[in-house]
């Protein structure tokens, strides 16, 4: 007979710049379907969810290296057909956020379980944290 026993470790949070309680660092740990208010592909996260999940005016920088994109589609099991093919921002693509007001740690963690953009519930959208980036929390 095994026993098993479960507890709760530190809440999954995002990287703040060292020294600044209004910038993080927002690296995608997965690829990303973003897309523009016409419903194009976009490169960027949509700042107006951003401010939504972090309570705070945003501004999103992309300083060390442009998206890189990608195409990721896939099979519908249930109905044998393909899935539509989204053009994505590839995973490690790495934007600045710096915000008008200091960013709380409860709105980090918020954002860190969340993800950006659409499809989250298909693995897509998912951000690289302090903990699975293997750096102390």
């Amino acid at each position: 007979m095994a026993t098993i026993e479960l507890t709760a470790g530190p809440a999954p949070t995002l990287e703040r710049v060292p020294g600044s309680d209004r910038q993080a660092i927002l690296r995608l740990a997965s690829p990303g379907v973003f897309v523009d208010q016409f419903g194009r592909p976009a490169p960027v996260p949509d700042t107006a969810e951003l401010e939504d999940l972090l309570q705070a005016e945003v501004r999103l920088t992309n300083p060390w290296s442009d998206p890189r994109w990608d195409v990721h589609g896939g099979w519908h099991a249930a109905s044998g057909l393909p899935k539509p093919e989204e053009r994505v921002v590839a995973a490690g693509t790495t934007y600045l956020v710096r915000t008008a007001q200091p960013l709380t740690d409860t709105a980090l963690q918020t954002l860190a379980m969340q993800g950006l953009g659409l499809r989250r519930h298909e693995g897509y959208g998912a951000l690289a944290t302090t903990r699975s980036c293997g750096a102390a929390v």
